[in-house]
């Protein structure tokens, strides 16, 4: 079970929690947080909502579609990558159990 990351803080108390169901809204013109939201800790109403972090896309945005949009040179080369990637992490280890159980079987 992935775990949550802390979205809300107590003024009061200086504690920060969890909030799963929690409504935003325009209030005169302002995105606002709609409603007030209890600490669990010291049941204290005097509490805000963490800034989540803003994402650099200075250094360029998300790619999605690279594999599809590549030429078919560059697609070879990247699923020799992941060919050579998923070989290193898990093929080596089987074939080197493969390899012992043919030498312990031709030994016999």
């Amino acid at each position: 079970m992935k775990r949550m990351a802390n979205n809300f803080k107590c003024n009061n108390c200086n504690q920060t929690f969890f909030v799963s169901v929690h409504k935003h809204g325009f209030i005169r013109g302002q995105y606002m947080l709609i409603g007030e939201y209890q600490c669990y800790h010291c049941k204290s109403y005097d509490t805000e909502e963490i800034p989540k972090p803003q994402i650099d896309y200075s250094k360029g945005a998300p790619a999605y579609g690279k594999f599809s949009s590549a030429s078919d040179e560059k697609k070879r080369e990247i699923l020799t990558k992941r060919a050579n990637a998923h070989y290193n992490q898990k093929g080596k280890e089987q074939k080197r159990e493969f390899f012992k159980n043919t030498m312990r079987k031709m030994s016999q």
